[in-house]
């Protein structure tokens, strides 16, 4: 299956290693967002910043498995542009929801959702972006 379109590529580190992901979400029977974090696999070489936006050209869906030896899925990344970034009101606009191949979420959602079960950042401060300060 190709993947194309746009996401949020999160940076991260661990033991001396650096890894990139996404986050996907799903309203739920009661209405609530369950979000998920997926792997993706770049060309070697690149280095992107924390929440860089990407429009990935050529990408498709592979797995690899776990310590456990238990199969999780992740984005292979062939080709991908860093479009100009814009500032936004709380959302990254994408348009109308055709368009949203990944997801369309509030970034303090999704930023306490990925962070929130990671040891050592647990005083992760959540972007200053959004006007409400109390949501």
């Amino acid at each position: 299956m190709n993947i194309v379109g746009k996401t949020k590529i999160f940076r991260n580190e661990k033991d001396g290693k650096v890894y990139y992901t996404t986050s996907v979400n799903n309203k739920n029977q009661e209405g609530k967002y369950e979000y998920m974090t997926i792997d993706i696999q770049f060309p070697k070489g690149t280095e992107l910043e924390n929440k860089t936006d990407v429009d990935v050209t050529n990408g498709f869906i592979s797995f690899y498995k776990n310590k456990s030896g238990l199969p999780k899925i992740k984005f292979v990344v062939m080709d991908f542009t860093v479009p100009q970034q814009e500032a936004q009101d709380n959302f990254y606009g994408f348009g109308d929801d055709s368009d949203l191949p990944f997801w369309y979420i509030k970034e303090n959602i999704m930023e306490k959702e990925i962070w929130k079960d990671i040891k050592g950042y647990e005083g992760y401060q959540v972007s200053n972006l959004r006007k409400d300060k109390n949501s």
